[in-house]
């Protein structure tokens, strides 16, 4: 029979990133020397769609990776690397298909507990006039891993 092909997405099945970090799924396939075969073809879908920009294929070495950059809500899903296989032991009209999923949560980053420090106002105010507070925050937007 067929031997089994090992194929796998690395960092990690499940993945939960940050809203605003960089984030590149990579898929690794090596072929045992008894299949006599080459990978014809990567890709990667995101649920269920097929997707094709931040893709980078390298055939030769069985790995491609999907680059999705600063990640955001709309990111979160099953995304899947689709390998395809020629052999000799594969019909010539159909290629063997290896694949494998990660799934992918996106978190809003934690907000840094904010710091409130009101200034003191001396003012007189008289009955019936309007008077309008401003507050201002200030939010560290930094994001660590």
């Amino acid at each position: 029979g067929i031997p089994t092909l090992p194929v796998s997405i690395t960092p990690d099945i499940e993945i939960t990133a940050t809203v605003g970090v960089s984030v590149t799924l990579e898929c690794h396939t090596s072929l045992p020397e008894s299949l006599n075969g080459n990978i014809a073809s990567i890709n990667w879908t995101h649920n269920g769609a097929e997707v094709t920009e931040g893709v980078t294929n390298m055939l030769a070495k069985g790995e491609s990776s999907l680059d999705l950059g600063a990640v955001v809500s709309a990111d979160a899903g099953t995304y899947t690397c689709n390998v395809q296989i020629q052999s000799e032991f594969v019909d010539v009209d159909s290629h063997l298909i290896a694949t494998n999923t990660t799934n992918l949560t996106i978190q809003m980053p934690v907000p840094s507990v904010p710091i409130i420090a009101p200034q003191p106002i001396i003012r007189q105010y008289f009955s019936g006039v309007e008077i309008r507070f401003a507050c201002i925050f200030f939010i560290d937007n930094a994001i660590s891993d």
